[in-house]
């Protein structure tokens, strides 16, 4: 069952550049930037010099949050999980999942396009091609499952075309 109950605190995990920021700023949410990388952070710092994060920034791993459990309201997660072997995109879900009240929102890269059918059919045919490995439906619902998260919402960012879906989750309560 949806709560709506609006998010007020964030992690944005990995906060990269910032570039999620203003969208959340103009949102009135307060954020906690999180990265392995400090050169990003750096990037990010200079971005919300005008506002402040709920905690600054804290550089840490993914898999190993070094927050209390249901400290935020929400968990981004945008252009990261498909660059992670799958045991390691799933041990982050679950930290994401530890520390969020209710939402996680991450963005994923699925099979479900014309580009990934002609990589197929390269292969099929024994054609030179790069490695291009993307997920079904049932591989995210898996690792929610695994995660402690129902997915609630798919949002297709460009149907047919593009690889991408931002997906929310909700922790199972």
């Amino acid at each position: 069952m949806l709560n709506n109950q609006p998010i007020k605190n964030a992690l944005d995990l990995p906060c990269g550049t910032g570039r999620i920021f203003p969208l959340l700023f103009s949102r009135n949410i307060q954020i906690t930037g999180a990265d392995i990388s400090s050169e990003m952070m750096k990037v990010a710092r200079s971005k919300s010099i005008e506002r402040s994060l709920q905690n600054g920034f804290i550089r840490c791993d993914a898999e190993y949050l070094p927050f209390r459990s249901s400290i935020f309201d929400s968990v981004f997660s945008i252009r990261f999980l498909f660059h992670l072997p799958v045991e390691v995109r799933q041990n982050a879900l679950k930290e994401m999942a530890r520390v969020s009240r209710q939402w996680v929102i991450v963005d994923y890269r699925h099979k479900y396009t014309f580009k990934y059918l002609l990589k197929q059919l390269q292969q099929t045919l024994g054609l030179p091609t790069k490695p291009y490995h993307r997920v079904s439906r049932l591989d995210i619902t898996e690792d929610f499952r695994k995660a402690g998260l129902d997915l609630v919402k798919i949002f297709s960012t460009f149907p047919f075309f593009s690889d991408k879906w931002v997906i929310l989750a909700q922790k199972i309560k």
